[in-house]
């Protein structure tokens, strides 16, 4: 028994001593962080993430330029409403780009269908949002369909246009 309680008591002393050790070290360490990061040289740095998506080149197509009988591709639609975001919203435009996917939400006021357009792989810059149940051929033949809709929103975190109402009209 006695040895039994002698090494318990030895255990319970190593972990004091081997959890305080691990707290001076931690403490030490985020003391050298917080200094760090309180230098000018780093203060003065632009906060960036290892997600954080380059600056979108500037378009010269203005809203009053565009005709829906000769859609424009998607990427530059989508900087030129990222450019003047005012000028753009509400107006109808027609968009060329590649079928990325799709999904379809099943409300009481009808079925709404949201389509990815994209780019190039997996950059999707445009949100076509409508009523119109998407053809069935759209999986088979994702390039160079044509999207119609008018400008609602913008979401520039993920650098996307959403047009609603919107469907595929080729």
């Amino acid at each position: 028994m006695k040895n039994t309680t002698t090494l318990f008591v030895a255990i319970a002393a190593l972990l004091v001593v081997v959890g305080c050790g691990n707290s001076e070290t931690q403490n030490s360490q985020k003391s050298a962080m917080a200094n760090t990061a309180s230098t000018p040289a780093i203060a003065s740095r632009p906060a960036t993430s290892p997600t954080a998506r380059p600056e979108l080149p500037v378009s010269d197509l203005k809203p009053d330029a565009i005709s829906l009988d000769k859609p424009v591709p998607a990427d530059e639609l989508r900087n030129a409403v990222f450019g003047d975001e005012g000028a753009w919203k509400g107006k109808e435009v027609a968009v060329i780009g590649e079928y990325n996917g799709h999904s379809t939400s099943k409300l009481q006021s009808g079925d709404k269908h949201s389509i990815n357009v994209q780019i190039g792989p997996q950059n999707v810059v445009i949100n076509c949002d409508g009523r119109t149940t998407p053809p069935a051929d759209l999986k088979e033949k994702r390039k160079d369909r044509v999207f119609k809709g008018t400008v609602k929103d913008v979401n520039k975190a993920w650098q996307q246009v959403t047009l609603e109402p919107c469907e595929v009209v080729k």
